[in-house]
């Protein structure tokens, strides 16, 4: 008797017999014991360990078939594995591709809510605190991102990024526009600080400040963090919004 195996979406194995749906519910040695997925029946049969063989066929179920529900199993894998295999595809479009026309919009959403969830999976837990966002970005591998991220001394607590380009972009036009914005910063921090270039007509964002408070002694901090990676002696003006 042929079957096919499936995965739950709580990740557990079952598998399909005559388009009927069974979940395990005891391993031996040699067998496994399968039960119907559906709690009122009491269906059960049995197979090899290594669920190549049907061992017991399956008693009488007291309900129709459940189709829908295993094809509903295999999109919601399908839309797992291109979520983690495909990071950088939008959801929607995953679960497009994936699920049938006619999809009802709830269906349609738990599917992309799988995606999501199956991604979360592999990313790194979120940091609490900035002690901790400042530990995951000293362990965090910048050696493929064109993108620099310097870090202060970990008592002041700031955070510059920028890259080469924009360094020398900054330095080569001779004057400094600065401008801090409270609304759009990242949680744990208290101002988000750009210093942008203007040159041939153009304001253009070069080095981004992620900062902790907005005491005098922090903007002290930042610019002589500036410093470090550009000649003093290039920056003639420096505007900042008060």
């Amino acid at each position: 008797m042929e079957f096919e195996t499936f995965t739950t979406r709580l990740g557990a194995t079952g598998i399909v017999v005559n388009s009927h749906k069974f979940i395990k519910i005891k391993d031996s040695k040699s067998t496994i014991l399968w039960r119907c997925s559906t709690k009122t029946c009491q269906s059960s049969c049995s197979t090899d360990k290594d669920k190549t063989e049907i061992l017991r066929k399956p008693t009488d179920h007291n309900h129709e078939p459940t189709t829908g529900g295993i094809e509903t199993e295999r999109i919601r894998e399908a839309c797992k594995r291109r979520a983690v295999s495909e990071i950088n595809e939008r959801a929607t479009k995953v679960v497009c591709q994936e699920a049938k026309e006619g999809t009802n919009l709830r269906k349609f959403v738990n599917l992309k809510n799988c995606v999501y969830r199956a991604r979360q999976k592999r990313r790194p837990k979120q940091p609490t605190t900035r002690t901790e966002v400042f530990e995951a970005l000293e362990n965090y591998d910048f050696t493929e991102s064109y993108i620099k991220l310097y870090i202060n001394d970990p008592l002041a607590e700031i955070l510059m990024s920028t890259t080469e380009q924009n360094l020398l972009h900054l330095q080569s036009s001779g004057k400094i526009y600065g401008d801090g914005t409270f609304k759009y910063c990242p949680k744990h921090f208290f101002q988000v600080y750009t210093l942008h270039a203007f040159k041939c007509g153009i304001y253009t964002p070069c080095v981004f400040f992620i900062l902790p408070n907005k005491q005098r002694c922090t903007y002290t901090e930042m610019l002589e963090m500036l410093t470090i990676f550009m000649d003093e002696s290039s920056i003639h003006i420096m505007h900042v919004d008060l």
